[in-house]
Formats: C-alpha cells, structure tokens, sequence
C-alpha cells in the first residue's frame, strides 16, 4: 500500500513531448512576426525610392503621351494671353483665353487618367534585386509582378508665372501643374505615391515696366475676373 505522502507520478512522455511542440510552435511564430517587421522596416524605404522612381516614370511618360496627342494640337492657332498697353506703351495687366485654358486643362487630365488607366492593366515583371535596391543583385533573383494603379483623379491645375527677364522686361510663362496619384502594387506592400510635373504652355516676353505688385492671386487664370490680370503703376517721380 502506497503512502499519501510518496512523490508525485512522473509525466507521460506524451504529455512532455506536447509541451516541448508547442513552445517550439510558439517560438517559431513569434521568431517570424519579429523577422517579419523587422524585414519590412529595414525594406520600406528602399521599396517606397523604387515605386517613387517607378510612379514618376510612368506619371511623366503619361503626361508626355498627353501633351503630344492632346495639348499640342489644342495649342496650334489658339492664343492663351494677351498683354494690354496703355497709349505710352506701359504694361497695364493681361488677358486670357480662360475658356482655351480650361479646355486644354480637362483634356490633358482625361487623357493622362486614359493612359494611367491602360498601364495598370499590364504587369510589369521587375528582378527582386531592382526592387530591394542592391546594385549587385540588379538584374538577379525571381522577378515579381509589379502593377501602378491610379489612386484617386488626376489634377490638372493652370498656372501662370512672371519673372524679371532684363530692364522693363519680364518672362510670362503659362503652364500646367499636374498632380497624380497612383498605387504601386507589388506582393504584401502597396505604397501610395504622388507625382507632380509641370507642362509649359506657353513662354511670352513681355515688354514694358515691371509692376511692383501683382496682387493677391493664387496663379490660376480661371479665376481671374473677366478684365483678366490687372495692376496700377505707381506715379513717375
């Protein structure tokens, strides 16, 4: 007969070799969670250089693509300024063809969505060397697909920009500035990106005194009143 006080029964190997599973599991898991985050940190920035670099490409080729098949016919016989001179030849201010603009505008922002819109249908099979950004490994290790989405409308903004180009001469540019932002979408990692180019329009030399003071304008001709730019010369002295 036993006593009440004997040691305890020893555990079945069983049950020991269960334990010694699950802690190894257990480890494992925690060992890749921490690998894992740890990859991505020391990765996101090289991966997020590489979509920029990707998303500019694409952003710029499709607002080249526009700027051909679009602005560039639209810009054939259609004046976008025009300066104004008082009867001594001094600048007073500047009109605009803002119906021409806005036209030019929209047609540029549907035409580069267009083109965005097409390259996201194709895969762009890249080396994973090139997405990690080690130079030795460039053109090596399994290539991935790689698709550039847009994320959100394309913003096509006119502006226009003054500059002292000499005496009593100043550079009026008229431009677009295009915002695009797309989606980079590579395995387990999707940056988002935003482009901004600018497209020159039109460059005019415009000959006259240089007012002091435009005024408080954002840039935008659209938003001009209809007189277009306008300013006051101060008094000759």
């Amino acid at each position: 007969m036993d006593g009440a006080g004997g040691p305890p029964a020893p555990a079945a190997p069983g049950f020991r070799a269960r334990v010694v599973l699950s802690l190894f599991v257990t480890l494992l898991v925690l060992g890749m969670v921490v690998a894992s985050w740890v990859v991505d940190r020391q990765l996101q920035g090289p991966i997020r250089a590489w979509a920029q670099t990707v998303a500019e490409n694409l952003a710029s080729r499709a607002v080249a693509v526009a700027v051909r098949d679009r602005v560039a016919p639209s810009l054939a016989g259609t004046p976008l300024s025009q300066p104004l001179y008082d009867g001594s030849g001094r600048l007073q201010g500047i009109t605009y063809a803002t119906g021409a603009i806005t036209r030019i505008a929209s047609e540029a922002a549907l035409h580069i969505h267009d083109q965005l819109e097409a390259a996201a249908a194709a895969q762009l099979p890249v080396p994973l060397g090139q997405i990690l950004g080690l130079d030795f490994l460039a053109a090596a290790g399994p290539r991935v697909g790689v698709r550039v989405v847009p994320a959100g409308s394309v913003e096509v903004t006119p502006r226009a920009t003054f500059q002292a180009a000499g005496i009593n001469q100043t550079l009026h540019r008229i431009l677009l500035e295009v915002t695009v932002h797309v989606q980079v979408v590579i395995p387990f990692y999707a940056p988002r990106v935003t482009v901004v180019s600018q497209v020159p329009l039109v460059e005019q030399l415009v000959v006259g005194q240089v007012p002091f003071v435009y005024m408080d304008w954002s840039g935008d001709p659209r938003t001009l009143p209809p007189g277009g730019l306008r300013w006051d010369h101060p008094p000759d002295r």
